[in-house]
């Protein structure tokens, strides 16, 4: 099974978050989503259907006040933030033991490199 290369130093990633912000070769820049998501007109708070919007329940204290955001916004935040602390670890099948630990920075270089791939297959 093929691996997606990792970057091996924080000090990498922090140069990618500052290539992602100017929009250099490692951007998916006609994929970059909004800081704050649209907000689309909705008649119910609920829907069984996928395509169609919800109305948000949205007020003036915390944590209703705070405007609507994607996961991708608060993803993309929380790497600029903290790129150095682990994002996530893994246990492998092989070695149940040992856990790999993957940073922010290493994540989103991750996560971009597997949305690339995606974007040219489809």
């Amino acid at each position: 099974m093929k691996q997606v290369s990792l970057l091996t130093s924080a000090r990498r990633g922090r140069r990618l978050l500052g290539t992602l912000a100017g929009g250099g070769s490692n951007s998916l820049s006609d994929c970059d989503a909004p800081a704050a998501a649209p907000v689309l007109p909705a008649e119910s708070y609920v829907t069984w259907d996928a395509s169609k919007p919800v109305r948000l329940r949205m007020g003036s204290e915390h944590p209703t006040s705070r405007p609507p955001t994607t996961v991708q916004a608060m993803f993309r935040s929380a790497a600029e933030r903290f790129p150095d602390h682990p994002a996530l670890a893994v246990r492998r099948e092989k070695t149940p033991t040992v856990w790999t630990k993957y940073t922010y920075a290493q994540y989103l270089d991750n996560v971009i490199n597997t949305a690339k791939a995606f974007k040219c297959v489809i």
